[in-house]
């Protein structure tokens, strides 16, 4: 039983941040029908760990600089996939964000100044079409994605005390971004298994702010517990250029990194199943000085009609 259209990350070095595990439509498994299947998953991702290149770091408390502190993600992103037929199928993303940022602004004179945020509100929604050009044996399903990344999310929350924040820490990069991909799944073994590679590229900046590509590589099997429950382990690679314009922080963004995620799935019925994961870091390459997570969970419902 798989669980996963989407694998939405994002990384900066104030610490904005979504999941890399990978709950889209190609980690489902074959569905030859037409259908819609929702799922609705909530995740908490604390980055604390001040990360330069693969090693930890503390703070610099550099005179007139900012010292990252923390920053906590809560997440709820509700996925609407439809299946037209056993070729096409088109899914929506819709992030609604929670997220508490801190940071140490270095005042020369008064030293160490703490600033805090306090954001919520809905992130930038996904639109992406998939096709398979032929569904055949369970042995092997291959198929391709294409489709957008809309505006949809603020970019100007401020905290208490009217400042902006960062860009990357807002709900919403104000960009159009083109999202392309290639899937392949199947069984081997009794064991369910899948690959997936999504490239997501901003075809525009936005008030001097353009995010860097991103590329995410997704491998995962799974295996049946039992009646009812699978286990799965992913593995979810994050490439990330660098940020540019007038507005962003090109030394302090961009990152390679690695992850592990095991997990567990429930049926409850024939239409619902339950899930969760646990995501840990094997490798974090940071250009710069950045937020960095020790772990982050995943829990889901997702549901056929």
């Amino acid at each position: 039983m798989f669980l996963a259209m989407f694998s939405n990350t994002a990384a900066a070095s104030c610490g904005a941040a979504f999941c890399a595990i990978n709950t889209s439509a190609e980690a489902h498994g074959e569905w030859a029908q037409s259908g819609t299947r929702a799922d609705l998953r909530f995740e908490f991702i604390r980055l604390d760990q001040l990360r330069s290149g693969s090693a930890k770091t503390g703070l610099s408390g550099q005179p007139n600089t900012h010292d990252e502190v923390s920053t906590l993600n809560r997440n709820l992103v509700l996925t609407l996939d439809h299946s037209l037929d056993e070729h096409w199928g088109i899914g929506f993303q819709m992030p609604y964000l929670g997220r508490n940022h801190g940071h140490l602004f270095n005042d020369p004179v008064d030293g160490p100044v703490p600033e805090n945020w306090r954001m919520t509100g809905w992130g930038d929604t996904r639109a992406v079409v998939r096709f398979q050009p032929a569904v055949g044996a369970p042995e092997m399903v291959e198929g391709i994605k294409f489709g957008v990344k809309l505006p949809t999310g603020s970019t100007q929350l401020k905290n208490a005390e009217g400042e902006r924040a960062e860009r990357m820490l807002q709900p919403g990069s104000g960009t159009t971004d083109l999202i392309i991909g290639a899937y392949a799944r199947g069984e081997f073994g009794g064991n369910g298994w899948f690959g997936a590679a999504t490239l997501q590229r901003a075809l525009q900046p936005h008030e001097d702010f353009r995010p860097g590509r991103q590329l995410m590589l997704d491998a995962g099997i799974s295996t049946s517990l039992g009646h009812a429950v699978s286990a799965q382990f992913q593995l979810n690679a994050l490439l990330r250029g660098r940020d540019s314009g007038l507005q962003a922080e090109p030394e302090h963004s961009g990152s390679r990194s690695l992850f592990l995620s095991p997990g567990l799935s429930a049926m409850l019925n024939r239409q619902a199943s339950v899930y969760g994961f646990v995501q840990l870091p094997l490798y974090q390459n940071m250009n710069g000085t950045q937020l960095t997570s020790k772990w982050a969970a995943v829990v889901g419902y997702s549901r056929t009609f």
